[in-house]
Parts: C-alpha cells; structure tokens; sequence
C-alpha cells in the first residue's frame, strides 16, 4: 500500500504503520529486539535481524490490497508467523539485507 511505514524495535516487535491516518495497523511480536528488517523482493516474507545474533525469517500471511496490483492488505487481522531462525552472530546483528539478485539469499553482518 502507498502509505505504509515498517518499523523494528527494541521492544522486540515489528509494526505496521498506515501513514496517512498515522496509525499502527499491525504490532507483530518477534521475541528479540529488532536491530534491522528486509522485505523480500520476491515473495510475501519479512527477514529480522536481532541484538542477540539471531536471523529470523517470518511469512507475512495477508490477503491481497483490494486496489494495488501485487501489494498486500496489512491489517491487524494479518499474520507473522516464523519461517525460520538461525544464529549466525555470536552477537549482536546489526543488518540484514535481501540479495538483489538472488531472491533465495540474505546477508547479515555483526
């Protein structure tokens, strides 16, 4: 949608925000602060990277924007659950970032 905002927190969740009513439409619990975020290019799936060197890999279950082609309709009856979780850091981690040219492949970096 055109006027959303994603945030990460080191409250250890992920929110959506609708920017034109200035208001958060989804409050999705991570478990871990959130150092970083990556939509993928490719796919409805979100990557977090966290303060404790965890990389987790969350599908974003939402129906489709009723107006915009290809977009997702984020609402509070929208879903996050965890795909995956690695540990590649010792510690913190403080990027992740979604290859552009290989959408099966991320990068993160301590």
């Amino acid at each position: 949608c055109p006027f959303t905002l994603i945030s990460g927190s080191w409250d250890g969740s992920v929110r959506v925000w609708d920017t034109a009513a200035a208001s958060c439409v989804c409050n999705w619990p991570v478990a871990r602060a959130a150092t970083s975020f990556s939509m993928s290019p490719s796919t409805p799936q979100l990557a977090t990277a966290h303060e404790d060197g965890h990389i987790s890999l969350w599908d974003i279950r939402a129906p489709p924007h009723p107006t915009v082609q290809g977009a997702l309709s984020l609402d509070s009856s929208a879903g996050l659950p965890l795909h995956s979780a690695q540990s590649p850091h010792r510690r913190l981690a403080s990027q992740v970032q979604w290859s552009p040219l290989d959408a099966n492949r991320l990068a993160s970096c301590g």
